[in-house]
Parts: C-alpha cells; structure tokens; sequence
C-alpha cells in the first residue's frame, strides 16, 4: 500500500485530491474569536466549544505569561496513518479540515465506486487514519471535545456513503461500523443532525466545527434524510443555511483565483532602428564568407585531383580520334518469316486500307495494331459492337500463324480512380482481357493466348494533345514465333 495514500488501489487512475473550503480562501489561522463570558473548557457532545485557535504568542512559538507550553510536534510513528503535520499543511483551511484532508478525499473516491476489491481492507486503512486524524488534531492544540465531535461526524459521513454504494451493503461495514468502533453506537450517525442543531446556537464559538460538518454534508452524508420524504431539499436547505452562517463569521469570499497573478511592469526599452539591419547585415556577411570558404576548399581539392590526372597523361605520338565502327545491317527477315507477314498483310488489307489496324514486326514477333479510340467507351471494358468484326478477322489471321499471342492493353496517362478500376493498369488490362476473350472463341488452340495490361509505359505519341493520346489508346495483338 502507498505510504502516502492508504486508500490507493490498483489501476486506479482517477485520484482525486479535495480540500474543502466554503467560507473562501482565507490565511491558514485566522484570527481567533473572544470567547464568551463564563465559557468553560468543559462542554457536553454538541454543545459550544471553546476558540481552538491560539493566540498571537502561541502563533510565534513562545507562550505568553501564565499559558500553558505549546505541543510537541507529533511523533513520526503516529503518522503512518496518512495525515498531513498540520505545522506544515498551509491549506487555508481550519485545523480540523486540514487534519481530515485525507479522509475527505476518500469519501470523495468511494461515494461514486460502483465496487470495491477488499472493504475489509479499506476498513483498515479507514480506522488507522481515523486514529491518525485524531492524533494530529490533539497535537495541533484543538479541544478534546471537539476531536470526539469531529471524530463523530467524520465516522458518520463515512457509514452513510459506504453503505449505500452498491457493495457497502454486502461488507464487513454493517456489523462493524465506523460509529460502532469509535462511538459504540449501533443505529448509525442520525445524532449528527442534533449536534449541527445545538452548535448554530454558538456560531462564533464553533466555527471550525460548523465548517467541518457542511464539509461531512457536502461529501455525502444524508443520514435519515436519505429516506424522508423530500429529503434532498431539506438536506440541500441544512447546507445553504449553514454555509450563509459560516459566511457571517468568516467573511466574504476572495472571488480572485491568484493574488499575484500581475507581473512586474517595466518600460519598454528604446531601440536604434539601425540595430536590426547591423545584425541582418552581419549574419548574412558571416554566413557567405562560411560558404565561400567552403566552396574554395573543396574546389581547391579537385583541382589538385585534376592536376595530377592531367600530369599523368602521356602525350607520345599522333592525336588519333577513335571511332568505333557502324553496327552491321540487320539480317533480312528469314522465308518464313516474310512469308507470315505477307500473309496477314494480305488477309487484313481492308482494315489496313481503312486505317483500323497496322502490322508491324521486330525480331521474332508480328504486332497488330488496333486503334482503339472507337473501340471502348470511356472508363469501360465493354467491346464496341463495331470492332467485334475487325477483332474476329485478326483472330482469324493469327488462326493457322504458330506462336504464342499476347494481347496487350494500353492508355493515355490521363488518370483514373474509380471503384472497379483503381489505375490505368486495371483498366488496361480488363479491355485486353475483354478482346482476348472475343480471339479466343475463333482460335483453334486458346490456350497459346494470354492478356497483359501495359498502361502507359509503352506510349507511341505524345500525350499532350488530344490526338497523341487518342492514339496511345490501342489494343496489340502480338505473335512470338518460337525460335
């Protein structure tokens, strides 16, 4: 468990840290009250209560004539409990509120948990930190009654929240109640009422006390009102009327969040409007003598490197100029491959005559070319009806040709994104897909056919103008002749 926090629990990430305050800020000791004529030290539960606040010789660590030595500051083992040393604890708060921080904060925390891992646990933890509270507020000089008063209505706020979340009801709580261990009473904290009743009589005396019940109230406590009938506006009128009577002692609240939030106001220092151009004017003077320098040393570098390459060179003999010699002329195309193209020449003379194809041949291979501006729609793979008879008569040329034929798809590079054609790529390839289909019904063997999809890697025309990409739009049927 966390030395300084006994209510810690695994994986809890919404620690929060509550310091009650409803008169406003105020210093730490606040002036102490008069007490009344006739007051005495001794005082029935609920009823008035001395000042708890020592006077001004108290306050500067010397006692006056005649009081009694101030406390000793309590001993490091009755800590373990959580509480913070009231001598170093500048809250703003009374002392019974700044010795109870701990336990308002875990009323906070539990009031809204909807389970708890060990309440048996946390009962622990509950009774050691209530023993500590009680501890710290007598070393801090305050009354034993109003510890016993304090001690009360802490343990009743705790009771009344704890058992009414959902696994209060289920715990150890409901045999062994805060009220019963530190009280010995068994119908729960319903006098914390009577007591707020009796200490409004004497407001100026039981100030600190008053502040410590609205803060119970504010954290939970309901007590018997929990179950009356319009219970949430009689509690909710308890509190208003209480905090308006803390208010009347106490003062108006401090509405600023910071005091000192102002910082020190100084004249703004003349400046010479040359200044900015001195220091332009030299950074940028720095910054080309850096690259000047660089630049000379590196050109420095390779000229020396040059130096030495051109010293190198031996310069015996005649100057001759070498050139190599022209590439030898293609060999003629072999019979048998003039004989294929002439043939498909021939077979598809009309269609050349009328421009819609174009048969080519590189190597072992015979390209025809289908212009295929016409031959799809836009951003479609569907064949135009008036191409399906040219794609017929070249599938019926290549028919009795041997070799492997490819169907390659091309593009302009005009982009495309659409659901079903992502790229030029896709698109390509689903028209070349689409004639490779309509070859293949008129083919003997479709198996030697396949579809490639080149997009426009393999332009024939510019694509700057309309009409250099109206031609990269085509459809090539290539024939490999083997060997």
């Amino acid at each position: 468990m966390n030395r300084d926090d006994p209510f810690a629990e695994p994986f809890d990430t919404e620690k929060t840290v509550i310091r009650p305050n409803p008169g406003g800020r105020r210093s730490a000791m606040p002036p102490a009250m008069p007490p009344p004529p006739g007051a005495q030290s001794g005082h029935a539960p609920g009823g008035p209560v001395p000042p708890q606040h020592p006077g001004p010789a108290a306050a500067s660590g010397n006692p006056g004539p005649g009081a009694p030595a101030p406390a000793a500051a309590p001993p490091a083992h009755i800590r373990q409990g959580g509480a913070v040393p009231l001598s170093s604890a500048n809250t703003g708060m009374n002392p019974l509120n700044a010795a109870a921080s701990p336990l308002f904060s875990l009323v906070a925390r539990i009031r809204n948990r909807a389970q708890h891992a060990d309440p048996a646990a946390l009962r622990e933890s509950v009774v050691a930190e209530i023993r500590a509270f009680g501890t710290a507020a007598q070393h801090a000089a305050i009354p034993v009654q109003t510890v016993r008063i304090a001690r009360y209505a802490i343990c009743a706020t705790i009771d009344d929240v704890v058992l009414n979340t959902p696994w209060g009801g289920n715990s150890i709580w409901t045999q062994q109640s805060m009220v019963g261990t530190f009280h010995k009473e068994t119908y729960g904290g319903d006098r914390l009422y009577d007591i707020l009743s009796r200490l409004e009589k004497s407001p100026a005396e039981n100030r600190d006390l008053l502040e410590f019940l609205y803060v119970c109230l504010s954290l939970g406590f309901e007590g018997r009102l929990r179950v009356a009938d319009r219970g949430s506006e009689k509690h909710f009128s308890i509190r208003e009327g209480l905090v308006r009577l803390i208010r009347t002692y106490r003062g108006p609240a401090d509405p600023s969040l910071s005091p000192h939030w102002k910082g020190t106001d100084i004249g703004q220092q003349v400046r010479s409007i040359w200044t900015p151009v001195w220091i332009y004017g030299g950074a940028a003077l720095a910054g080309m003598s850096l690259v000047f320098f660089t630049l000379s040393v590196l050109l420095s570098a390779d000229t020396r490197q040059l130096s030495t390459k051109i010293a190198a060179l031996d310069f015996q003999g005649p100057i001759t100029l070498d050139r190599p010699a022209p590439p030898p002329p293609p060999p003629p195309p072999a019979p048998e491959e003039v004989k294929t193209i002439e043939a498909v020449s021939s077979f598809l003379e009309p269609e050349i005559r009328a421009g819609l194809v174009s048969v080519a041949t590189e190597g072992n291979t015979l390209t025809v070319q289908i212009a295929g501006e016409a031959m799809f729609a836009s951003a479609s793979d569907q064949l135009a009806g008036a191409y399906e008879g040219i794609v017929d008569r070249v599938a019926r040329a290549l028919n009795d040709e041997a070799g492997r034929i490819i169907v390659a798809g091309h593009s302009d590079n005009v982009p495309i994104n659409t659901a079903r054609f992502p790229s030029n790529l896709q698109l390509s390839l689903a028209r070349a897909k689409a004639v490779m289909a309509r070859i293949s019904s008129t083919l003997a063997d479709p198996a030697r056919i396949s579809a490639e999809g080149r997009a426009d890697k393999e332009p024939i025309a510019s694509n700057d103008t309309p009409e250099g990409r109206a031609r990269n739009r085509r459809i090539e049927v290539i024939l490999v002749k083997a060997g």
